[in-house]
């Protein structure tokens, strides 16, 4: 069985969702012992993430047996029709998204280099034109890394300056809160802040089993954030 972190705000919706931890999802074994887990026969639905900000419907792509490799590149998946869409994270932010007005579902990886890009703002953008509005949409952010564990570069601080602070005693280091930047990015598209729920567990200092970029030195495996409909 694969141990699942849950959501309240989707759960309390009836969603089908998850954060996983304690299993490797860089390979194919993960997404057997998820599936046997769920117990589902739906069709998945996965992309190669590339840091970046393209974001695929379900509906225009074609399912793929849960134990096959992602072919597409992308970092966020809306299902826009029946299916499973998640994205795999190492201290990224892993954003699952559900409409309660369509049914619509989203995934979303978001490193600060896909903030920076846009990809929160295109997903959700992406949604509205399918009929979602701010006022339907439910949000959870998962596990990525802390504040006090996200050591950045001034470079990277300034593009997040409502997020970030300096380091004292450490010149042009600073710490970067990448939930909160990811909030202020929800809120930019319309979204308050009582649809969006961010679970405070670190990637890197928490005590749940999660793989951390960072702890390992870049040598890990990955969690994968997930969410379904009918």
């Amino acid at each position: 069985m694969v141990e699942i972190i849950k959501s309240k705000i989707l759960s309390d919706a009836g969603v089908v969702h998850g954060f996983t931890e304690g299993i490797d999802f860089s390979s194919e074994e993960g997404f057997d012992a998820l599936q046997r887990t769920l117990d589902t026969s739906v069709p998945m639905f996965k992309v190669m993430q590339v840091h970046g900000n393209t974001v695929c419907l379900t509906s225009e792509m074609s399912p793929l047996p849960w134990s096959e490799p992602a072919k597409e590149e992308a970092d966020a998946l809306i299902g826009d029709s029946a299916g499973c869409v998640g994205v795999v994270t190492a201290d990224c932010a892993p954003i699952l998204l559900y409409c309660q007005q369509t049914g619509m579902t989203a995934a979303i990886h978001a490193g600060w280099k896909g903030l920076k890009k846009g990809i929160v703002g295109s997903t959700v953008k992406a949604m509205f034109q399918k009929g979602a509005t701010a006022t339907s949409i439910l949000c959870a952010i998962g596990p990525c890394i802390c504040f006090n564990c996200y050591d950045v570069g001034e470079d990277v601080a300034s593009l997040f300056p409502e997020s970030s602070d300096p380091i004292a005693g450490a010149e042009g280091h600073y710490l970067l809160d990448l939930a909160q930047a990811v909030e202020v990015s929800l809120i930019g598209t319309g979204l308050s802040t009582a649809r969006i729920e961010r679970i405070d567990i670190c990637t890197k200092c928490g005590s749940h089993d999660l793989y951390s970029y960072r702890k390992s030195g870049g040598d890990c495996g990955r969690q994968y954030a997930f969410i379904c409909r009918d």
